[in-house]
């Protein structure tokens, strides 16, 4: 016979799956994990139904009070099953578990049948029409916002400086200190002078995404780098041609003189004419390369500026 514990313990591990797989956020995350991190992760959140379920079930305990009900359906389903007087308890763990059981296999479908309607977005902006609630999740905003930060930097910095990190690991660590790009020649002699912007693939470290700034590869007969594109200059000359086509709007639009937009334009670097340098790294989020950790066969920190003093050393 199954112990009671074990019950319960499956009882919520089955709810907590039910939920976590209905939910787009947790589906394939729970799919890729096995045996007790599954079963961890679904009970916990299992128990965290259980206690939504709890209070659940004392409202209805109250409601049917009121209403002068004498039994539930705990008590009929174990007085039939069992054929005795069930505990008061035993009823109260059998309605409880049902209604956990319940919450997790309806919940998600609530959830997706409500933002499928936009009820979300309708209630989010009526609740901030009022100042205070607005003022609340401003301030709820950033402190999530600097929680994430501060939880990534210490992620980030545990995983670089951690002894069973991939290769590579400490040199992303010194390039992001430096300030410098890291220069990536793969299997297939192709070459990426970058950022590194994100390591995905959990624990596994599939992939390294990186912010190309040069791009080219290495020639047969001597291994030398072959620049072919400058992501630098494209994005220089993208950023000059939507300068001048908001000037132009300016100037369409009439409200200001042509010396009042050219003393805006010179308060305000990144409204340059001027193909300068392109300081903002999201501006070429746009084009992130995923290189593959297995075919990255050598990688060393490249200063962009000193490439030209290194290439005329060369032999």
């Amino acid at each position: 016979m199954i112990k009671p514990t074990v019950l319960f313990l499956l009882i919520l591990g089955i709810s907590g799956y039910f939920f976590l797989n209905g939910l787009s956020k947790y589906h394939f995350k729970l799919k890729r994990t096995i045996g007790y991190h599954t079963f961890f992760e679904s009970t916990a959140f299992g128990l965290l139904l259980f206690v939504f379920a709890s209070v659940i079930h004392i409202i209805i305990q109250y409601c049917g009070r009121i209403l002068g009900v004498e039994h539930d359906l705990g008590y009929w389903a174990l007085s039939k099953a069992l054929l005795i007087t069930p505990k008061s308890a035993d009823v109260a763990l059998f309605n409880i578990s049902l209604i956990t059981l319940i919450l997790g296999f309806s919940l998600p479908k609530v959830h997706i049948l409500l933002a499928s309607f936009g009820c979300y977005n309708s209630f989010k902006n009526k609740l901030i029409a009022f100042k205070w609630a607005s003022s609340l999740n401003h301030r709820l905003s950033e402190l999530k916002s600097k929680i994430k930060i501060q939880k990534d930097d210490e992620l980030r910095k545990e995983f670089l400086s951690d002894v069973e990190s991939p290769e590579f690991s400490r040199l992303i660590d010194k390039a992001s200190e430096l300030s410098l790009p890291i220069l990536f020649t793969m299997s297939d002699s192709k070459v990426y002078i970058g950022y590194p912007y994100e390591i995905t693939g959990g624990a596994t470290i599939n992939d390294l995404l990186v912010i190309p700034l040069v791009s080219g590869y290495r020639s047969k007969d001597k291994n030398k780098l072959e620049v072919v594109t400058r992501y630098i200059d494209v994005v220089q000359e993208l950023r000059v041609k939507e300068n001048i086509e908001f000037k132009n709007m300016l100037l369409h639009e009439g409200k200001y003189t042509e010396a009042e937009i050219d003393e805006l334009f010179q308060q305000y670097p990144s409204l340059s004419l001027d193909s300068s340098e392109v300081d903002d790294l999201d501006e070429f989020v746009p084009y992130l390369v995923s290189l593959p950790y297995r075919e990255i066969v050598h990688a060393h920190i490249h200063n962009l500026d000193q490439y030209e003093l290194f290439k005329s050393k060369e032999d």
